[in-house]
């Protein structure tokens, strides 16, 4: 059998055969045969589309890869040069801040070295003021109250309590605020001495709230205060007592502290201790009772400030040095 022509339409087996028109015979199995070739040629080009379909799929997928590839492309550029605004902000600012701080230490050189000009210019004029003020103050100090005791006297009578008689009197120029004078007398050996102790009940307290210039506490009566037991009752001597204070063997010791407040608001103080004993002068004796004079003792507390140490000087403010920015760095 002869190819058929490609450039010729196929024709069926029987025109091919029998191109007169005539009726050629032709066996079953060669006519399943052709049936079988047609079929096989349709089938395949009925299987032809699908191919194509899924090429057309696969472009698709590709066109849609390179569009999300551009468009990250886009986000991604755009997001750099956000970026890169946000950085050139953030160093304009750090720039201008380091300008600033510049500007700033350039003010505190100013301002230390004004510092110092004045220190030098005021010692002198300080120096005159502290001078003027301390004079005033004490002068003011010479008005201030001064309270103290007036002398002691003593009694040695037999079947009599033992005691002092005495006063408090401001011997200042102003009043003494809250007065109060403790005192308390005891009997002591030669060679022995008191604790100085005001217990309860064993003293006497008197008090006083004003007590004017040259003004005594008891406006003229006499305070009294007296030897106690030790259950507080008054000490009655005997003879053999008065005996012991006349020929020198015990003596009566008398100790107090007087407080007060003068019209400064300064707080002052004084104490004392005072001896009563007999001596024999034609005998060596020690008046013993070294610790009551070694208690006599008056405050210095003074409206005038008391002096600062010469050597002391004035603390000198710190260099400062200033670095200055970078010219390339300043802000635009």
């Amino acid at each position: 059998m002869d190819d058929i022509p490609e450039h010729q339409t196929p024709i069926s087996i029987t025109e091919q055969i029998a191109p007169t028109g005539q009726s050629v015979p032709i066996s079953r199995s060669t006519a399943q045969n052709a049936g079988i070739a047609e079929q096989t040629v349709q089938a395949t080009q009925q299987a032809e589309p699908p191919c194509s379909s899924l090429e057309q799929d696969i472009r698709k997928g590709e066109k849609w890869g390179i569009a999300i590839g551009g468009l990250s492309l886009v986000v991604s550029t755009l997001i750099a040069v956000i970026y890169l605004h946000q950085l050139r902000e953030m160093k304009k600012a750090t720039e201008a801040a380091q300008l600033a701080a510049f500007e700033a230490c350039l003010g505190a050189q100013v301002s230390r070295s004004t510092l110092l000009e004045m220190e030098r210019g005021a010692d002198d004029n300080h120096s005159v003021a502290v001078a003027t003020v301390s004079q005033a103050l004490l002068a003011t100090e010479s008005e201030r109250a001064k309270v103290t005791h007036t002398p002691f006297k003593e009694a040695y009578d037999p079947n009599q309590s033992l005691g002092f008689s005495f006063n408090f009197k401001n011997t200042g120029k102003t009043a003494a605020k809250n007065v109060r004078a403790l005192t308390r007398v005891e009997i002591f050996s030669r060679e022995s001495d008191p604790e100085f102790r005001y217990p309860a009940g064993q003293v006497s307290d008197v008090r006083q709230s004003i007590l004017e210039g040259g003004e005594e506490m008891a406006k003229g009566t006499e305070l009294k205060t007296i030897v106690l037991t030790a259950d507080g009752h008054p000490f009655i001597p005997k003879q053999a007592d008065i005996d012991d204070f006349k020929f020198g063997r015990k003596d009566m010791l008398v100790y107090g502290v007087i407080t007060y407040t003068d019209i400064f608001g300064v707080a002052h103080f004084e104490k004392f201790c005072r001896v009563s004993q007999t001596l024999q002068f034609d005998k060596l004796m020690s008046t013993g009772h070294l610790k009551c004079h070694e208690y006599d003792s008056v405050d210095t507390n003074s409206i005038v400030p008391k002096p600062q140490n010469a050597t002391q000087k004035s603390t000198t403010p710190p260099e400062i040095s200033c670095t200055a920015p970078a010219t390339n760095s300043a802000p635009k």
